[in-house]
């Protein structure tokens, strides 16, 4: 059940009471008095019982709490279903409207007071008040016009120095009296409205478009180019999608210069509230590596702030080897069913394997269907698509060095969930037959490889359950597992 449709019937529980007070009071009328309404009945010159005026102006309250219920979970209701809602003192200030109108109506009708009378005599009330309380009156008013201003909202992160400090906290509501912030430790920090309204303040989730960052990239010129641009591109938007840097505006990769043989690309980027630069630097450039060692392009070195750091030695290692072959036996080694082969192995089964493009929306499989083979992302970016509380949704995204289609290839089971390509990618395709005769001769890793595809099953199963909201169904042991594998490879326990 989607949380939308929790809600209403929440909701719908939460109006309950009062309707059914409201309810009981009109039945009470008509069955004693033969009126829904006790004060159209009622002669305040002939009839002077109390009981029977208090009964009478009972409904205009018991009404207004119903109204303003109401009120409240059609505020609710409307940011479930588009994320936007009247800020929380606003609710209340309509409230308090509401339940005042009523109950002045409520004096005029029961007790027969005229409009003028109650407004005189309110407004007395009210200066008298006003005196006593002026700096709660303020911080109300501030707080007003604070919640209707759309330049600061809650979310947003915020930079303001208040009584000689400075502070460096997000938004998080508008209350009568105070504003309610936090800290980056969580602490939380409560300003009077009134003083709130009178700050200078940097709002930091607006960034100005000319605040970038930038880091640098330099390649072999004897790469393919646009294959490069394509996955440095696909590195900056994973990056973004991480939450790294931001998606909005959303990074960029600039082919600067060819110099001396070598390709110079800059990755161009914003960053969150508080993320120092260094780190959205750090997160880009792994990204950026990881994917060109994957596509087997070389990288001559790399930049930060304005000294240049040579290629680690672990990935000088890898981009002087053949890029083709060579670049797959590294790409599949690491993938753990097959780290515990022998190199001969490997090797063998990249002979076999087949490396396959797909077009930006093309779809890899759909739920459902039969499969005896499993990928290797080595270039590019795919969505993964199942049904969650009956609708598609993407639960997930595949990156260079991710694989998928396990479950087939070691089971023969169908397909799980649908996968589309978000760009043009490359895959790698291992099958069935590529593999028989790797396992006949190593059955004895069939329990490991029944342990991590356990693993995986554990782990994709709690965060669906988490998104479809429902209980977790028990997952078949390792044993049944080993079995499966097993039987769909015809192996012999030894």
């Amino acid at each position: 059940m989607s949380k939308l449709k929790i809600q209403i019937m929440h909701s719908f529980k939460q109006l309950l009471w009062p309707i059914a007070i409201n309810l009981l009071i009109l039945i009470v009328n008509y069955a004693y008095l033969d009126s829904l309404l006790l004060w159209q009945t009622y002669n305040f010159e002939t009839d002077t019982k109390d009981s029977l005026l208090g009964f009478a102006f009972l409904q205009f309250p018991l009404l207004s709490y119903l109204i303003t219920t109401l009120i409240i979970l059609l505020n609710r209701r409307l940011s479930l279903s588009n994320g936007a809602q009247l800020p929380k003192i606003a609710v209340q200030i309509i409230n308090i409207l509401i339940t005042l109108m009523i109950l002045f109506l409520g004096l005029k009708l029961v007790y027969g007071f005229s409009l003028s009378t109650i407004l005189a005599a309110s407004g007395i009330f009210s200066i008298v008040i006003g005196l006593a309380i002026r700096g709660l009156v303020s911080d109300l008013f501030s707080g007003i016009f604070l919640s209707i201003d759309q330049n600061i909202k809650p979310n947003h992160w915020l930079q303001f120095q208040h009584r000689g400090k400075d502070f460096y906290v997000k938004l998080i509501t508008y209350h009568w009296r105070c504003v309610q912030l936090v800290d980056g430790d969580g602490v939380s920090i409560f300003i009077p409205n009134s003083e709130f309204s009178t700050l200078l303040i940097q709002n930091l989730s607006f960034p100005q478009c000319d605040v970038w960052f930038s880091t640098s990239i330099q390649l072999d010129a004897n790469c393919n180019h646009m294959k490069a641009l394509t996955i440095l591109r696909n590195a900056a938007a994973k990056t973004a999608l991480e939450g790294k840097v931001l998606a909005k505006p959303a990074p960029g990769v600039i082919f600067e210069r060819m110099n001396k043989g070598i390709l110079h690309y800059n990755l161009w980027f914003c960053l969150a509230p508080g993320k120092p630069k260094i780190m959205g630097m750090h997160f880009m450039m792994e990204n950026a590596l990881n994917f060109l060692r994957v596509g087997g392009i070389k990288v001559v070195s790399v930049n930060y702030w304005d000294d240049t750091f040579k290629t680690p030695p672990e990935l000088e290692n890898t981009i002087k080897q053949d890029t083709s072959n060579a670049s797959l036996i590294e790409n599949l080694s690491t993938v753990p069913f097959f780290t515990n082969l022998k190199m001969v192995d490997i090797k063998a089964l990249v002979d076999r394997a087949i490396v396959r493009r797909f077009s930006p929306t093309s779809v890899i499989f759909e739920a459902g269907e039969m499969g005896s083979s499993m990928f290797i992302v080595l270039e590019g970016s795919l969505e993964v698509v199942a049904l969650v509380n009956n609708q598609a949704e993407v639960i997930s995204t595949l990156w260079p060095a991710d694989y998928f289609g396990e479950m087939s290839l070691f089971t023969g089971a169908p397909r799980s969930t649908k996968i589309i390509s978000r760009d043009t990618s490359v895959l790698l395709e291992i099958n069935k037959v590529d593999l028989e005769d790797i396992l006949k001769n190593n059955n004895h890793l069939v329990a490991d490889i029944s342990a991590i595809i356990n693993k995986r099953l554990l782990a994709n199963q709690d965060k669906f359950n988490a998104l479809a909201n429902v209980k977790a169904a028990p997952l078949d042991n390792q044993e049944s597992m080993v079995n499966k594998i097993m039987k769909f490879f015809n192996l012999r326990s030894t």
